[in-house]
C-alpha cells in the first residue's frame, strides 16, 4: 500500500508488474486491485505461463489489465527450452497468450524477444505462431544485458549482418502480413557497425 500511494503521489499514471516473473508473487491480485483503486495503469510482464490455467487468466484479467509484455525466445519448443532451461515454456506460454487475448480483445499485447545465438534464424517463424494474438513485436539484442556475461549467447558482426539483411526483413514481411502488426527494434545496429570500422 505505501508503494503504490508513493508512486501516485510523484505524478505516476502506470505501474509495470515484473520481476523475475509476477505471477509468482502471492500478493499480486491484491497490488493490482490496490494499483487500480489508486487510478494506475496496470501494465504486466511475463513468459505467460501462469496464463496457460485459464482460470487464473479470467481472475487476473477481471482485475482491469491494460498491457501484457510476453516473453518468447523462439518459435520452437526444444530450442525454447534449451535456452530457458525448462520444459514446455513455448507452449505454456502461447496458451497463456491465447487465453489473454481471448479473455480481452481490447488489452494490449507486446511480446519481447531477446536475439541470441541459438534461435536468430528461426526468428521470422515466431511471427506466425504470435502474429495473431499481439499488437507489437519487441526484438533487442542479448547485448542490453550488460550486468550478465552473455559472450557466449551474443551474435557476432557475421550474425548481425545475416540478422539484419536477411532474417529481419521476412520478419518485417510477416508482420505486415499478419494485420500489420507493429515491430520494434532496439537500436543495437551500433553494435555491427563497431565491429565492423
Amino acid at each position: 500500500d505505501k508503494i503504490l500511494s508513493e508512486i501516485v503521489s510523484v505524478g505516476a499514471s502506470e505501474i509495470i508488474f515484473n520481476g523475475g516473473e509476477p505471477t509468482v508473487y502471492h500478493n499480486l491480485e491484491y497490488a493490482i486491485v490496490r494499483a487500480k483503486e489508486l487510478g494506475l495503469k496496470i501494465n504486466i510482464n511475463t513468459n505467460g505461463i501462469s496464463f496457460a490455467n485459464p482460470k487464473y487468466a479470467e481472475k487476473i484479467m477481471e482485475k482491469g489489465i491494460d498491457s501484457f509484455l510476453v516473453s518468447f525466445v523462439s518459435p520452437y519448443e526444444e530450442e525454447t527450452d534449451k535456452i530457458r532451461g525448462v520444459k514446455r515454456v513455448l507452449q505454456r506460454s502461447l496458451e497463456g497468450l491465447k487465453n489473454i487475448r481471448n479473455l480481452s480483445k481490447d488489452v494490449h499485447i507486446k511480446t519481447n524477444t531477446v536475439i541470441v545465438r541459438d534461435s536468430y534464424r528461426n526468428i521470422d517463424r515466431l511471427v506466425d505462431l504470435i502474429g495473431g494474438y499481439v499488437n507489437k513485436i519487441g526484438l533487442s539484442m542479448v547485448d542490453t544485458l550488460k550486468d550478465v556475461d552473455n559472450s557466449d549467447r551474443r551474435l557476432n558482426a557475421d550474425q548481425m549482418a545475416e540478422f539484419y539483411f536477411e532474417i529481419l526483413p521476412k520478419i518485417i514481411k510477416k508482420c505486415e502480413e499478419h494485420n500489420d502488426v507493429q515491430l520494434t527494434v532496439a537500436p543495437f545496429f551500433m553494435h555491427f557497425i563497431n565491429k565492423r570500422l
